[in-house]
């Protein structure tokens, strides 16, 4: 069964600081854009059988600047399989009544509040996201708020009390229950910013204080909502009862793959927010000789990568995120090369808090 996560289009109306991808503004005419055909989709399905597929993920750029998003979904939709799309919501609106009708779930971007649009020094339409979600959600849309995670206060602590009271905000003006925060990397989320913004939280200690401290949050205060994370870390002490499964890199046990608008296949998006072509696979429509071939690629590239960490204690346990290396041949996230700290685990694994 492998979760189909369908890259449709690289145009999109706004210019988020920490979007995977490289997506060009929206114009009158869409120059530059680029988007997957209604035909590719009828291709992917006619070579796959429905059993293969147990979800799709729809992203972008923007999805809903993309002509034939509602033929797209209403093909996985004849099939009965779930689809997902990832949005900004600011044009989402019109599109309403077929989402309902083809049970389509949504995934919401939402920036924070206007301490973080100060912070990054972008003008995020927020109340406007804000407005759309409550309406999809009163016409009976599953719909989960995203958030990326800046450093909104001096330490990590205040920042999950920040973080904490803004989710709690949102969840009184839209009616959203599920939340989910991303971990930011210089690969991918923030990239272009990671030179500008704070990135203390995200390194181990203070990554996972943040987490611990909003989960102690929201126990202490029963809410009516729940908060979903990326650990990118194991740390069996601060998830007391249910520890991350995933601590070794995903793409050896799970068939997770992305298909671009270019019909270009990669094991994961991180890898494919290295914008290197040798990294990609062209679909051919034999599902099962890509995955061999992403397992291949992954385990001989740590293989030959992994003696970066040579000197490490935690070799045999820790096993380094392939992107994560390509810069410096050490992932970035590792805070010691000669004692046992805190494990590295895949940057995509989501956990409740």
């Amino acid at each position: 069964m492998v979760v189909l996560n369908l890259l449709i289009n690289n145009d999109c109306n706004l210019n988020c600081p920490y979007c995977y991808v490289n997506s060009v503004n929206a114009s009158g005419d869409n120059g530059g854009a680029e988007r997957i055909k209604v035909s590719d989709i009828d291709r992917i399905m006619k070579d796959l059988h429905q059993d293969d597929i147990s979800a799709v993920h729809i992203f972008g750029g923007e999805p809903f600047l993309h002509p034939k998003l509602k033929e797209i979904c209403r093909i996985f939709h004849d099939y009965t399989i779930p689809v997902n799309i990832a949005t900004n919501a600011t044009i989402v609106e019109p599109h309403i009544p077929w989402l309902h009708k083809q049970q389509v779930s949504i995934s919401v971007n939402l920036f924070g509040n206007q301490d973080i649009v100060e912070l990054l020094q972008y003008e995020y339409p927020i109340n406007k996201v804000l407005y759309n979600t409550r309406i999809m959600v009163e016409t009976g849309l599953d719909v989960t708020g995203i958030y990326p995670v800046f450093q909104a206060r001096e330490n990590a602590k205040k920042t999950a009390e920040f973080y904490f009271d803004t989710i709690k905000e949102t969840h009184d003006q839209t009616g959203v229950d599920n939340y989910f925060l991303l971990y930011l990397s210089k690969l991918g989320r923030a990239k272009d910013n990671w030179k500008t913004i704070k990135t203390e939280l995200y390194r181990p200690d203070n990554w996972l204080l943040f987490l611990k401290m909003l989960q102690m949050k929201l126990r202490k205060e029963r809410v009516p909502f729940s908060i979903y994370a990326e650990p990118a870390f194991e740390s069996s002490h601060i998830f007391f009862e249910v520890p991350p499964e995933a601590i070794q890199c995903d793409l050896l046990i799970r068939q997770n793959l992305v298909l671009d608008y270019n019909m270009d296949m990669y094991p994961c998006i991180l890898v494919r927010a290295l914008n290197e072509a040798s990294r990609g696979i062209k679909y051919n429509g034999d599902i099962n000789a890509l995955i061999n071939r992403f397992n291949d690629m992954q385990a001989n590239f740590i293989t030959d990568n992994a003696q970066v960490c040579r000197s490490c204690k935690q070799l045999m346990y820790c096993c380094p995120c392939v992107p994560y290396i390509q810069d410096s041949m050490k992932d970035y996230r590792c805070s010691s090369k000669d004692k046992q700290g805190t494990l590295m685990g895949c940057p995509l694994v989501t956990v409740k808090l």
